[in-house]
């Protein structure tokens, strides 16, 4: 190490003492007179603690008073290397763990870093900081790719360790993914379609999606249909025949492993028409005084909706009221003078 000092008054020259004692009689181990300069670097010293002390000399050859001792130690054993803890050596784990090692002897620090290398030459995908805790979790890691973790520990000195050997090995997992958000159609919904298209939500850690389609709520066998390995976040089912239908979807991660369902909605194909209502009012032919003439039928099964046409024509290729209406009766809204 260098040994420095401040300048003193009237000062010529300066001798440096190292001791391995505070005391510095029988025990000096090195002493440097007739030094020039503010500063003096020592002869290689071994291991160990030292004391320092400087005293000036003037132009008569005359010393003055010590300075007040110093010492400081020289130390060039690195600590052991650490040794690793958890996660245990070919672990799997789910994303990316926190990673923990036993305390070294006299290390004040410590680094962590992995890689695809067993061998700590050939570099690092992480390396973090001095850490002072025997614990740490990097950034996230890349799933499904093994890597070798390791260690390293350095003392008060400067002092590092090798990297630990040998380096456990982990590979870090996706987690489940969570079930999706059914996204459309609503639960419910009534269609004439065959082939609706059923639509959810991504999720993270998804990498393909599972739809079944069901006659029944507890999803039982024989299912309607079932699609695995979709990569998309809809599907156009194949031809159903009419009826009611219940339909659920869960995701897959990259590790081929399942999500939960999701809460099943449902949904009703009908492609047979309701039959055509019977006229109430007015009877076939039947004259009326009135312009704006009520007109009714009767209820039909399953429908939800009527549509009224008046025309002058039997044809009615060009009606003078067309109206669409949830109602069973109407009254035309248009004076009609005569038809």
């Amino acid at each position: 190490p260098e040994l420095k000092w401040k300048a003193a008054n009237y000062a010529v020259s300066y001798e440096v003492q190292i001791a391995t004692s505070y005391t510095f009689t029988t025990s000096l181990v090195q002493d440097y007179q007739g030094i020039t300069d503010l500063s003096r670097v020592v002869d290689p010293l071994p291991d160990g603690k030292y004391y320092w002390r400087v005293r000036a000399m003037n132009a008569n050859n005359v010393y003055g008073a010590w300075a007040t001792s110093r010492y400081f130690t020289v130390d060039t054993q690195a600590p052991s290397a650490p040794i690793l803890s958890t996660p245990l050596n070919n672990a799997s784990v789910v994303g990316t763990p926190t990673f923990a090692w036993k305390a070294s002897s006299s290390a004040v620090r410590y680094q962590f870093a992995y890689g695809t290398s067993s061998d700590p030459l050939d570099g690092f995908v992480y390396q973090s900081a001095e850490l002072t805790t025997t614990t740490h979790k990097p950034p996230i890691m890349q799933v499904m790719t093994p890597y070798f973790w390791f260690v390293r520990a350095r003392d008060a000195a400067g002092n590092w360790s090798d990297w630990s050997t040998p380096p456990f090995t982990i590979t870090s997992v996706p987690p489940v993914p969570a079930a999706p958000a059914l996204d459309g159609p609503v639960s419910g919904f009534l269609t004439n379609n065959t082939t609706p298209e059923l639509k959810w939500k991504t999720v993270n850690y998804a990498v393909s999606y599972e739809l079944q389609v069901s006659a029944t709520s507890t999803f039982t066998t024989p299912l309607v249909q079932d699609y695995q390995g979709i990569t998309d976040l809809s599907r156009v089912v194949d031809p159903l025949p009419d009826g009611k239908y219940y339909w659920r979807v869960r995701a897959m991660n990259v590790n081929n492993v399942y999500g939960a369902w999701t809460a099943s909605r449902y949904f009703t194909v009908d492609t047979k028409a309701p039959s055509a209502p019977n006229p109430v009012s007015l009877a076939d032919g039947a004259p009326t005084t009135s312009t704006k003439p009520a007109l009714s039928v009767s209820a039909t099964s399953g429908a939800v909706r009527y549509r009224f046409q008046i025309a002058a024509d039997n044809s009615f290729t060009s009606p003078v009221r067309d109206v669409t209406q949830a109602g069973t009766a109407y009254t035309t809204a248009l004076s009609l003078i005569h038809i």
